[in-house]
């Protein structure tokens, strides 16, 4: 694994801990593990190189499931990204140049 891999892991890690003390609910935590790892996996370049095109074709991938589970792995991605921001790791989220998937949910009558 590279210096620059190693960073992402790390910070990915870091993120998922606070989440852990922040009281998030298990369900959340696991989730958000999954999609992370699945960037991590994706994603071999530098944590200050990823761009709005690198998470564009990070998403693509999913393009046939569902809109809310593409929903929450863009959520998932952003809320990591944001967390990023406040760390000082990253200047901007560059998934805020994204369109956003809609969750595609409807309420209960």
């Amino acid at each position: 694994m590279s210096n620059l891999q190693q960073l992402l892991s790390e910070a990915v890690a870091n993120y998922l801990q606070d989440l852990q003390h922040a009281n998030h609910c298990s369900h959340t935590l696991r989730v958000y593990k999954t999609d992370l790892r699945a960037f991590e996996e994706f994603y071999k370049g530098s944590f200050k190189d990823i761009t709005a095109e690198v998470l564009r074709d990070f998403f693509v991938q999913f393009i046939n499931l569902r809109p809310a589970t593409r929903a929450r792995k863009q959520a998932s991605v952003a809320s990591f990204l944001n967390w990023a921001v406040r760390q000082d790791l990253i200047e901007a989220s560059p998934l805020a140049k994204l369109t956003r998937v809609k969750g595609g949910q409807t309420k209960a009558a």
